[in-house]
C-alpha cells in the first residue's frame, strides 16, 4: 500500500491512467482505442473495474455506457507518485533526487 492510501499501479494499469488522464476520462471503448497495443476490450474492462476498487478512478453510468475519470487531478497523482519515489529509491531525501535529476539533465546536454 502507498503513503496515499492506494495500491501501487501495475504497468498496464499506469498505461491506462495516462489515457484517462490524457483525455479527461472516456468509456472503456475509448480507452481501448487509445492504447499502443492491441488490448481486447474485456482486459481493458477488468483493469478499469480494478482501478476502481483500488480507488484511482471513478465510474459514472451515462446512457447505456459506463464513463471512468481519474479520482484525483493528475498534479495531485504526480506530486504523490513523486513522494514515493524519493522515498523508495532515495532514502526519502529529496536532495539526492535533486542531484540524480541534475545527472539526468547534464547528460541529455552533452
Amino acid at each position: 500500500m502507498s503513503r496515499s492510501g492506494r495500491p501501487p499501479l501495475a504497468r498496464r494499469e499506469r498505461e491506462i491512467m495516462d489515457v484517462l488522464y490524457r483525455f479527461g476520462g472516456g468509456t472503456a471503448h475509448e480507452v481501448q482505442a487509445r492504447l499502443a497495443d492491441s488490448t481486447t476490450y474485456s482486459t481493458v474492462r477488468t483493469q478499469l473495474s480494478v482501478l476502481t476498487r483500488k480507488g484511482h478512478v471513478r465510474c459514472m453510468q451515462r446512457g447505456r455506457a459506463y464513463r471512468y475519470v481519474p479520482a484525483v487531478s493528475c498534479d495531485v497523482a504526480g506530486k504523490k507518485t513523486l513522494e514515493q519515489v524519493v522515498e523508495i529509491y532515495f532514502d526519502g531525501s529529496v536532495a539526492k533526487a535533486i542531484a540524480a535529476l541534475r545527472g539526468l539533465v547534464s547528460t541529455d546536454i552533452r
